[in-house]
């Protein structure tokens, strides 16, 4: 070692070594000084913290790959496994279903099985439509007789309806000269005698119906193709409708068209109403009923091609049940 003296300041080399190193009491002093230091021990806990950070993300990522690799692993072969004993238990199931005893089984269990499908499902089925046809069958026979007593108590309303009366034609009266000539007796009558009802020159045939219901009122309106016969473009139509066992009332029946035409009549009941209108062949015959509540409607006249029955809403009109 190269040393100096403290004196003269001249250097000069020791021909042993004599330096040894700390001492104990030194290295305590030194040891002391370093671990009182709260640098020392800031570095440390981030060191130790880093490293710790460090280590447990390194073995999560080795856990997470040896995991993935031993699932993949265990999935590979118990799909294997798996595949082989499925395909053997499938090879042992046909060769049992092979057996005629295992065979005859079968179809015993599915002549059964068939048999009670047909007893509980499709029988149930049959007896329904069944009960439903005769059902039908019934409300077709409630309808016809309905509707039978409804065209019988239309026609008993028409004849109820006044016939307009009679237009007695007025004669100017005729001067008689007195003369010496004894005249015969002259026998008068009180009225002229009736003159033959003409055809209707106007036949209506319906080309379109709608129904609406206005609050508790519904209101139909029916649309008709004129036709004239005898060469006329115009004529009068009388029409009279009437509702069924007095199920609604007739509140309006009205004609739509510009053509001249009479207020309705309607009865005392309101069950039967008769309209007289003119139509033409410039114009579509339309006609309006107004009703107080669901019902049937019959309507008659010598103009239409056929007698009409209408429902109006009669799933909702209460019809009391036929006696059988």
């Amino acid at each position: 070692m190269l040393l100096q003296c403290p004196d003269c300041r001249v250097p000069f080399v020791f021909e042993e070594e004599t330096f040894g190193g700390l001492t104990q009491e030194q290295l305590r002093l030194i040891a002391g000084q370093i671990f009182g230091s709260w640098k020392f021990w800031a570095v440390l806990i981030v060191l130790v913290g880093s490293a710790s950070w460090a280590v447990v993300t390194v073995a999560d990522r080795v856990i997470d790959a040896r995991a993935k690799q031993y699932l993949n692993t265990l999935e590979q072969n118990a799909t294997n496994h798996i595949g082989a004993a499925f395909g053997q238990i499938s090879n042992q199931i046909a060769l049992e279903f092979r057996q005629p005893r295992i065979r005859n089984t079968i179809e015993q269990v599915a002549r059964n099985r068939a048999g009670d499908i047909l007893t509980n499902g499709v029988r149930p089925t049959l007896e329904a439509f069944q009960d439903a046809l005769d059902s039908a069958t019934s409300a077709l026979q409630r309808s016809s007789n309905a509707i039978a007593k409804l065209e019988a108590d239309a026609l008993a309303a028409q004849r109820r309806i006044p016939p307009p009366a009679p237009v007695v034609p007025v004669t100017a009266p005729i001067a008689v000269v007195q003369t010496n000539v004894v005249a015969p007796p002259v026998v008068t009558t009180s009225q002229s005698p009736a003159t033959p009802t003409a055809p209707p020159t106007v036949k209506l045939a319906l080309a379109n119906r709608t129904i609406t219901q206005a609050g508790q009122h519904y209101i139909l309106t029916l649309f008709f193709r004129a036709t004239f016969v005898n060469g006329a473009t115009s004529g009068m139509v009388d029409v009279a409708a009437g509702t069924y066992n007095q199920t609604a009332k007739i509140l309006n029946f009205a004609s739509m068209t510009s053509s001249p035409s009479e207020a309705a009549s309607i009865n005392a009941e309101a069950d039967v109403a008769r309209l007289r209108f003119g139509v033409s062949d410039r114009e579509t015959p339309t006609l309006v009923i107004e009703f107080s509540g669901p019902t049937i409607v019959r309507l008659v006249s010598d103009s239409l091609d056929t007698d009409l029955t209408i429902p109006i809403a009669a799933d909702k009109m209460p019809i009391a049940p036929v006696a059988k």
